[in-house]
């Protein structure tokens, strides 16, 4: 993973907006013979969402059940500068929520 967004205030569990380092995208592709898969369709593939499901299952054991996250959202393309990261490399969550509005919204309805 590269980035993640928890999303949870006024929600009834939390989740998270995912993001890959596009190294570790290049790696796994090229270990599951995926080279030829775009952003939109790895951030769908059942065998990615596996792997980075193992690293929420390890960090939610570090949490309580109410803290843990429930579901994710594996977002096509790495957060950039300037629009969701500031210059220095921090998230502006406001920008996020709101440019994945429909995402998080789909992470609570499915």
């Amino acid at each position: 993973m590269d980035e993640c967004v928890l999303v949870g205030d006024n929600r009834p569990y939390v989740t998270a907006l995912v993001t890959l380092s596009p190294e570790a995208v290049e790696v796994w592709r090229r270990e599951h013979d995926a080279t030829a898969l775009s952003g939109a369709e790895l951030s769908t593939n059942p065998e990615l969402r596996g792997a980075v499901q193992t690293i929420i299952d390890a960090a939610n054991a570090e949490v309580s059940a109410a803290e843990s996250i429930r579901r994710f959202r594996i977002l096509p393309a790495p957060f950039a500068v300037n629009d969701e990261l500031t210059p220095t490399q921090k998230v502006r969550r406001g920008h996020v929520l709101a440019k994945y509005a429909t995402e998080i919204a789909d992470l609570y309805t499915r």
